[in-house]
């Protein structure tokens, strides 16, 4: 999701084709050419330039709402309810050990350090771009790492199926994170404060601070290898520093 602007000029976009296997579009008021992975303008008047990722997060209706009581929702386009109910089952069909696309139909051969439609939350931070296994993130719940010189911190909630993005430093420290006493709470090591999975310190010496947000972006691993240089997650051995283990 990108803010649908350049230079403060509004644009309006329109689906326009594929390349790399990757979805473009391309705007009305200058016909410039965008890919749909990165946000950056390939081929137009304004080529080069790359579009403000718009922070978002994907969950589940209900979690939403509960958060958001008085959320607005976007009405399906008229006629194409079926066509996205289509594309949904399509991607949800798609298992860890399906081969990857074509090679030639990619800009990268496909990276063979997981599995091309392996579950992944990438992010990127400090011009450095890690994907995080989403299998490994269920299984840690909390997952506290540096990433370009960004102290970052990764929460699963279980109940449901989020993945939830943050940077670590609050009021000029770096915290530590640990699950908490309940389900969806996290406590920090420093100040032994309580947090929700979202964020929002609810207890504690820090209690009403909040973490800054960073945007996560679910993808599978071979879309997202294809399109820069990363490294992907391990989790650290003991005794090891957030962030010292990659491959």
């Amino acid at each position: 999701m990108f803010r649908a602007e350049v230079d403060g000029r509004a644009l309006m976009f329109f689906h326009t084709n594929m390349r790399g296997m990757n979805m473009t579009f391309a705007d009305r008021e200058t016909g410039t050419r965008w890919q749909q992975e990165t946000g950056e303008a390939f081929d137009g008047r304004l080529k080069g330039k790359r579009l403000e990722v718009h922070p978002f997060l994907i969950t589940t209706w209900k979690a939403w709402r509960d958060r958001h009581p008085t959320t607005l929702v976007m009405a399906p386009v008229p006629g194409l309810e079926e066509l996205y109910a289509n594309m949904w089952r399509e991607i949800l069909g798609r298992t860890r050990d399906r081969p990857g696309p074509p090679s030639d139909r990619t800009f990268r051969p496909v990276d063979p350090r997981l599995p091309a439609y392996e579950p992944i939350v990438g992010l990127e931070a400090g011009g450095a771009r890690r994907a995080y296994p989403r299998a490994l993130l269920a299984r840690a719940q909390v997952v506290n790492d540096r990433l370009g010189g960004e102290p970052v911190l990764l929460v699963y909630i279980r109940s449901n199926d989020t993945v939830t993005v943050f940077s670590r430093g609050v009021s000029g420290q770096i915290l530590t994170f640990k699950p908490g006493r309940r389900a969806g709470r996290l406590a920090d090591v420093e100040t032994r404060s309580q947090w929700d999975s979202y964020g929002t310190c609810l207890e504690g010496t820090l209690r009403g601070s909040q973490l800054k947000e960073l945007t996560g972006r679910p993808q599978f691993w071979w879309g997202w290898a294809a399109f820069g240089e990363t490294d992907v997650y391990s989790v650290p051995g003991r005794g090891a520093r957030p962030g010292t283990v990659h491959r």
